[in-house]
């Protein structure tokens, strides 16, 4: 049975901590990560590091408030769960198979997150001797980057036994702040949700037949709220070498036209790989029937960089921005002949991977102040969850993050050296795409690829990731 602590702050704080429109925006999505590490961690010293980290975060002990929205400083801690698990994760990540699932895996307690609780840490004990390290919270607290940061300066005190000397977060959410009305609204496809009112009265029907089903059908003892509150998915990590990125990149890059490479003159090798899933990803999904004319991706930025002034690095609050590109579905959809396939699946993921970029390199500061100041206006964005544009758990679409070059795997040392996995925990959200550094964490030696998808989806897509025009377009056989 695993066991639940509340870890506080040796000196009380009390006021409120304010946030920024970037942490309402979407206050309640949630953002995890989880480490695997093949040596034992101690508790007692875990519990210790993060009292002594709570005087760089006072904010992490209170709990969220609205109407204004703000965190209450009245030091309700932060959880702990120390729990034992009899898998076996360290055999896992140290293979060499190509495709993981992290399900059986990373058998976490499944915590149940109160509204008075902002951050849960949650340490397991596998029978190798290994530990596991999962911390989760919401986007009105941190977002990834400064949850890797949290962890990063978690490792240090827990090494060192006091508050490292380094510079602590920056706790200042006024940062990010409106600066006036928009000037682009119509603009910011991110922030725009773009289904029809057919569509959106169909799921508005069918989101009230299934809560009919529950309360008035099933008896009472059969309804679980975590089973309810999002459809079922499959997450499964996907390993690519170094060599196939290359190749992967190299056809891209020659199937280019030249207006193509005028309107953007490169592409990453993270924007041909997030092309080629996305790619899978809907040719998986055509079998549905609301599949829809249009996919859209909306790529994760990080705002820190992108707004002028610059924001620290060490920002402790919610800078996630995203690029947002549409494409016809048909484009994905190419023949399955074996003389025109090459060809057009080259083709294809070429457009689609300058599509990205391009939506990436429109993020200039003006672009991101502007989203932020459309946020901001009130109502005038329809504020459907999460205020984003993207319809993947139902719909087309898909939500792209990378935590490549991010330093979660390199920085982070509790004593007997670097995780053997470090990213995301279980995904939850159909059309997720988490891309991470290898497990070695040296980006060179290729990239995993975290992919989240309904079970029938799941099951075309790994038919896809076997099909020959992938293997074409990789130059190579898949290990």
């Amino acid at each position: 049975m695993p066991t639940t602590h509340k870890v506080k702050p040796s000196l009380p704080n009390k006021g409120q901590h304010k946030l920024s429109v970037l942490d309402e925006s979407q206050a309640l999505k949630p953002v995890t990560a989880a480490l695997v590490f093949d040596y034992r961690i101690d508790e007692t010293r875990l519990a210790k590091a993060i009292e002594q980290l709570l005087s760089l975060y006072p904010f992490l002990s209170g709990s969220l408030r609205t109407k204004p929205f703000r965190i209450e400083l009245d030091q309700s801690g932060i959880q702990l769960v120390v729990s034992k698990s009899h898998q076996r994760p360290s055999a896992a990540f140290g293979s060499n198979n190509r495709i993981t699932d992290l399900r059986p895996q990373l058998e976490w307690t499944q915590l149940n997150h109160q509204r008075r609780v902002l951050l849960a840490v949650e340490l397991v004990h596998f029978a190798c001797g290994g530990s596991g390290l999962k911390v989760s919270t919401i986007h009105a607290v941190f977002d990834a980057r400064a949850l890797m940061h949290f962890v990063s300066l978690l490792a240090k005190c827990f090494v060192d036994g006091s508050v490292p000397d380094c510079s602590g977060p920056s706790v200042d959410r006024a940062v990010v702040r409106a600066t006036g009305p928009p000037e682009q609204l119509l603009h910011h496809n991110e922030y725009r949700y773009h289904i029809g009112w057919f569509t959106a009265l169909f799921k508005y029907l069918e989101v009230l037949w299934h809560a009919m089903v529950v309360f008035l059908v099933l008896p009472r003892n059969a309804f679980t709220p975590r089973e309810f509150s999002v459809p079922a998915t499959a997450c499964q990590m996907i390993h690519f070498t170094a060599p196939q990125l290359k190749a992967l990149k190299s056809v891209l890059s020659k199937t280019t036209s030249p207006h193509a490479v005028a309107q953007v003159p490169y592409v990453s090798t993270q924007d041909c790989l997030t092309a080629l899933i996305v790619a899978l990803i809907t040719r998986a999904r055509s079998t549905r029937a609301n599949i829809g004319p249009l996919v859209a991706i909306n790529t994760t930025v990080n705002g820190r960089t992108r707004l002028d002034p610059q924001i620290p690095s060490n920002y402790s609050g919610n800078a996630t921005l995203y690029a947002n590109s549409r494409y016809p579905t048909n484009m994905f959809l190419w023949p399955r002949d074996s003389r025109v396939r090459k060809e057009a699946s080259a083709r294809g993921l070429a457009t689609i991977a300058r599509g990205i970029r391009k939506s990436v390199l429109g993020m200039t500061p003006s672009y991101c102040q502007d989203a932020i100041n459309v946020l901001a206006t009130k109502n005038a964005v329809v504020k459907f969850p999460h205020n984003l544009s993207v319809d993947s758990e139902f719909g087309p679409d898909v939500l792209v993050s990378s935590w490549c070059g991010s330093g979660l795997m390199e920085g982070i040392d509790f004593g007997g050296g670097r995780p053997v996995y470090a990213g995301p925990s279980v995904l939850n959200e159909d059309g997720s795409i988490v891309l991470l550094n290898s497990c070695d964490g040296k980006a060179e030696r290729g990239v995993d690829v975290v992919v989240c998808l309904r079970p029938e989806d799941a099951v075309n897509f790994f038919a896809e990731l076997e099909e020959e025009w992938v293997k074409e377009i990789l130059e190579l056989q898949l290990e």
